[in-house]
């Protein structure tokens, strides 16, 4: 192995080829074949780069050997997943595909909500005025004239609340 900073990319067919250290111990390199077109695909070993240090490591990866690099990953976030898009950088993951090098194909993959488990005051409060009125309706125009909201405020809880149930 060369003492340059430098280290074999797996996979790849022969002659060995050299990528920078930071890039070939970033990522778990395999070769894939779609139809016909052979591909590398890279599975993150670390968190992901910023988008514009990941578009210049995957220049990097096809200056080396020219073909498509896909992006092999668990989960993508909306934010990210558009970026991707937006930059046309292969991606896939359990159950979505973006491959423009072939056609696209997406499925909508969507983050579950995160639930905070916490009340904000308002919300508090409003619940509690329904628990302790023991009506099956509680209106907001009602809680309105006992409590120190505007209509606005106390519509967002109960928004929330369809959510949740």
């Amino acid at each position: 192995m060369r003492s340059s900073g430098t280290a074999p990319v797996p996979s790849v067919s022969p002659p060995p080829f050299f990528l920078p250290v930071y890039i070939a111990g970033s990522y778990d390199f395999r070769t894939a074949y779609i139809g016909k077109k052979r591909c590398i695909m890279l599975a993150p070993t670390e968190e992901l780069a910023s988008l514009p240090a990941l578009k210049k490591q995957i220049a990097k990866i096809q200056q080396i050997d020219n073909v498509p690099v896909v992006l092999e990953l668990a989960a993508v976030s909306k934010y990210r997943r558009k970026s991707f898009i937006e930059n046309n950088i292969p991606f896939v993951t359990e159950k979505q595909i973006f491959l423009p090098f072939i056609g696209t194909m997406l499925t909508d993959e969507k983050e579950p909500q995160k639930l905070t488990g916490k009340f904000v005051y308002s919300t508090q409060q409003l619940f509690l005025l329904y628990l302790y009125s023991r009506k099956k309706r509680l209106y907001i125009s009602e809680a309105g004239k006992v409590l120190p909201y505007t209509a606005m405020t106390l519509t967002r809880p109960v928004s929330c609340s369809k959510k949740w149930s």
